[in-house]
């Protein structure tokens, strides 16, 4: 949440970038997605808040509820926000200003290594070169076949390791995939989906599958 205020969601060069393709890429081309609805927002940093932080982690609350925990964040507080987006996107990309306001109001904060560069934030040019580093890293592992590497949560890897949780995914499909029969093209997605995506892909097609047998939505062709 605290990335993605402060710089995380503006795309550089002032480029306008709604898509997300952390997820997947795979079907990008195929999305319809009305325009306005762009329009209704003031710029693409506010969209993303409003559809990726606001939704998705509230929506993440309701995992953790019935366990009496809830997700919590300074980040979500109103001011903290207002001061963000009052700051011209063009400042924030690549996190610029948020490295101006470590070193000017928590030094000792620089004094650690970030995560994100894997250099102590104490220079701007630190994080433009973490960029060709980190090219690098992502081309090694994925030559290497370690691609769990790439992410703070390995997904991948889980899947691959834990018969458990591919096996939950391929029965609740199985069971499920007849509901979006209808539309074929969707179907034959799904279904390459399942026997050669990543296990994001998969949870995309499960969350789907969930809400259309939640909502008792009807597919058509």
């Amino acid at each position: 949440i605290g990335d993605g205020i402060l710089g995380g969601f503006v795309s550089k060069d002032k480029s306008q970038n709604y898509f997300s393709k952390s997820i997947s890429e795979k079907y990008i081309g195929k999305a319809e997605i009305d325009t306005i609805l762009f329009d209704n927002y003031k710029n693409e940093e506010v969209f993303k808040i409003y559809q990726r932080i606001f939704n998705i982690t509230n929506f993440g609350s309701y995992m953790v509820e019935q366990h009496q925990t809830y997700l919590v964040s300074p980040f979500f507080d109103v001011d903290v926000i207002s001061i963000a987006l009052s700051i011209d996107p063009y400042l924030k990309i690549k996190q610029g200003i948020y490295i101006d306001w470590i070193n000017v109001n928590h030094p000792e904060v620089a004094n650690y290594k970030w995560e994100k560069t894997g250099f102590k934030p104490n220079a701007k040019w630190k994080t433009r070169l973490s960029r060709y580093i980190n090219k690098l890293k992502k081309e090694s592992y994925q030559m290497l076949g370690r691609t769990d590497k790439l992410s703070m949560n390995p997904i991948d890897f889980w899947l691959k390791t834990n018969p458990s949780i591919n096996a939950f995914y391929q029965d609740y499909y199985a069971q499920n995939k007849h509901k979006v029969l209808a539309n074929e093209e969707l179907f034959n997605d799904f279904e390459e989906i399942m026997q050669n995506g990543k296990f994001m892909e998969k949870a995309i097609v499960l969350t789907i599958l969930e809400l259309v047998k939640s909502l008792s939505l009807e597919i058509k062709e």
